[in-house]
């Protein structure tokens, strides 16, 4: 048996099944982050792991919370964590107040547009007019498809004497008087 052991120090290469179910939309928990922090040594690789939905956005957020939390003295930062850095890019609150931007301004255009078809009599007048306006011109394509269809299938009007139906049978013809 070898008689060299050599005990593990670092954190183990892969990390155990996620164990914080963090929402994007939800604050990540300074206790929490600090828990994963401690957990892994500072090797955000792991931490990033087993928070899920953790995207690069939310790297710069959570290096902001670690560097005050070093910096306060509640951390002591490692080996692994100096070599962290997040990759450029917008941060999860750049990200998110682009997306309030969008939204605020989804909403003045709807609100712009239901005003501005709402202006003159009123919303269900408007609704009643549309609603009369497709039905007529459903009708009119209606009684033109009618139209096109006798014209192509209707039999056509005789050209001789008044006879009934204008209907004549084959072989069959009229005797003159």
């Amino acid at each position: 048996p070898p008689t060299h052991t050599h005990t593990h120090t670092h954190a183990p290469h892969t990390p155990p099944p996620p164990i914080a179910l963090v929402a994007r939309s939800c604050l990540l928990k300074v206790a929490d982050l600090v828990s994963f922090f401690q957990r892994y040594e500072g090797c955000m690789q792991h931490v990033t792991e087993v928070i899920l939905f953790a995207e690069d956005s939310d790297l710069c957020r959570f290096k902001k919370i670690l560097d005050a939390q070093i910096a306060a003295g509640a951390l002591s930062a490692t080996k692994a964590y100096g070599k962290f850095s997040p990759p450029p890019g917008p941060s999860s609150e750049e990200v998110l107040a682009r997306a309030k931007k969008k939204l605020e301004a989804a909403k003045r255009k709807r609100t712009a547009k239901n005003k501005g078809s709402a202006g003159g009599g009123g919303g269900e007048a408007d609704l009643f007019a549309m609603i009369r306006g497709r039905q007529a011109g459903r009708a009119e394509a209606h009684d033109a498809m009618l139209d096109a269809l006798a014209a192509k299938h209707a039999p056509a009007p005789s050209r001789g004497e008044g006879s009934g139906s204008g209907v004549r049978k084959a072989g069959k013809t009229k005797k003159a008087k």
